[in-house]
């Protein structure tokens, strides 16, 4: 995957069957960016939101298929948002792309719940 370019994606991005243009091509583009150059492999965390739960775990490799960003994930804790801190509830609730925490990770108290 890190050795496709930007128009690479973008070509795949706005081709049939994914069709994307304007803001959501580049909100996808940003989200492989992110995803392909930010997050590091094993050692950064991937929280998924499931109503009042917030899964969490380390992040494996990226893939791309079938139009949707993907990252292995091993996980590794659930929080219920009414028990996590301000940072970590305002982080979950206000992301709709791939976005790394700007706080420590101590800020955000999840390593009392990693199993």
């Amino acid at each position: 995957m890190t050795e496709a370019t930007k128009d690479d994606f973008r070509s795949k991005l706005a081709a049939v069957p994914f069709g994307y243009s304007g803001h959501s091509l580049n909100r996808n583009l940003g989200n492989i960016k992110c995803f392909v150059n930010t997050i590091n492999v094993g050692d950064d965390l991937g929280l998924i939101v499931e109503g009042d739960a917030i899964h969490g775990g380390f992040l494996g490799e990226y893939d791309f298929k079938d139009g949707y960003h993907t990252k292995a994930i091993e996980r590794r804790f659930i929080v219920y948002k009414d028990v996590a801190n301000q940072h970590l509830r305002s982080f979950v609730e206000n992301r709709a792309s791939c976005t790394k925490f700007k706080y420590p990770f101590e800020v955000s108290e999840l390593g009392m719940y990693l199993y």
